[in-house]
């Protein structure tokens, strides 16, 4: 039988502290979340394993912030980590110093770190979303205008100009103004 759960899991024949001797697996993380760096293939959860191991320094909070929506990511990789609430000064310098050098050994990468203070990143009461998209400051979304392939933009005009008078009634069912994909008017 054959499943896809779009999970990523890795399947180990190595005999559990607990006594039992079948594979055992581990839920690395889920497909689609995955994310590209320098050709690397990066899970959000494993870089908050990563990060929780460093608990009570680190809350186990992160985000990974990126500037565009996409698996394939520009270095570096930005995280948001949150450091514990005993931590000031050098020793932040200390931990972030440690966080750069685990996660290049473990996972291959070298992210730029935001140290944040603990209670900074939002909770969840389910699964919290671990990858946020932010534009870059300074830059404006491009405003994308839906046309159907085909569809005359005069139609579209028409269209738009019957909704301006207030009817509300597109185009297409209008009748005034005609798409290429259209069937000729008997």
């Amino acid at each position: 039988m054959r499943y896809s759960l779009g999970d990523i899991i890795q399947i180990s024949a190595q005999p559990c502290s607990c006594g039992w001797r079948g594979l055992s697996f581990a839920i690395l993380g889920r497909s689609d979340d995955m994310l590209i760096v320098k050709g690397v293939n990066v899970y959000p959860a494993a870089i908050r394993n990563v990060v929780a191991s460093f608990a009570p320094r680190t809350t186990g909070q992160i985000r990974v912030v990126l500037d565009k929506p996409g698996h394939k990511v520009t270095p570096p990789l930005h995280l948001v980590v949150e450091h514990g609430a005993d931590l000031q000064g050098s020793a932040l310098a200390t931990l972030d110093a440690e966080l750069q050098t685990v996660l290049h050994d473990q996972l291959k990468i070298r992210p730029g770190i935001a140290l944040v203070p603990p209670g900074t990143l939002q909770r969840s009461s389910h699964k919290t979303k671990l990858v946020e998209v932010r534009a870059p400051r300074g830059s404006r979304r491009p405003v994308s205008v839906f046309r159907p392939r085909g569809c005359d933009a005069s139609a579209i005009a028409a269209g738009a100009a019957a909704a301006a008078r207030g009817n509300g009634i597109p185009h297409r069912a209008r009748g005034a103004g005609r798409c290429r994909r259209d069937p000729p008017a008997a």
